[in-house]
């Protein structure tokens, strides 16, 4: 499982490189893995930490995810959705 949520973008005018919320993400900030038809989440001692439910979970510990559970890697908001 592959996550691509780093994209670089140019000011149409200055030609310069725009700064957004991935900005906050770490090249390598987080790991998803799956174990049967679970889903869970590590933090890689991220600089700008990863949420879950609003609370920073601490680096290196595995968080089992549930249908609904809002996520943030940095300020980059996602949400946990299951799809058949």
């Amino acid at each position: 499982m592959a996550f691509y949520l780093r994209e670089k973008k140019r000011d149409t005018k200055t030609g310069l490189e725009t700064q957004d919320h991935l900005a906050t993400v770490s090249a390598r900030h987080a790991t998803f893995t799956c174990v049967k038809e679970h889903i869970y989440i590590k933090d890689l001692d991220s600089t700008n930490g990863t949420f879950l439910n609003g609370f920073k979970i601490p680096s290196r510990v595995i968080y089992l995810l549930s249908y609904g559970d809002a996520i943030r890697l940095g300020s980059y908001p996602l949400v946990y959705r299951e799809v058949n």
